[in-house]
């Protein structure tokens, strides 16, 4: 079973690889030539929601270098606009709509 694993693991992979190759010529066939294939794709699942870098990194779609470096980038060419996040309260504080699970309180 774990081989059948690695398998799929590089069947994706080289999937991936092989989509963002398929963005990238379609970039360059319709006159898109300052962005490539990785960013096309962060646009697309950035879409028109306001989204946080983290929650990207979060859900799994990119590193947090690397989706930053996209990010900036998209930000400087006119793509998106940046906001500045409000701070994450420290670890430890409790924020008093939160509830506890079992006696110990929820981390932010």
């Amino acid at each position: 079973m774990k081989k059948q694993y690695f398998e799929l693991n590089r069947l994706i992979e080289r999937l991936h690889r092989r989509f963002i190759d398929v963005l990238k010529t379609e970039l360059n066939r319709i006159g898109v030539r300052n962005i490539n294939g990785v960013q096309a794709l962060l646009l697309s699942n950035i879409g028109e929601e306001k989204i946080t870098i983290r929650d990207l990194v979060e859900r799994g779609y990119y590193l947090g270098s690397n989706v930053s470096y996209n990010i900036k980038k998209l930000t400087d060419l006119g793509y998106l606009n940046q906001e500045p996040t409000p701070p994450r309260p420290p670890l430890g504080h409790r924020q008093p709509d939160r509830k506890s699970l079992g006696g110990r309180p929820v981390l932010a």
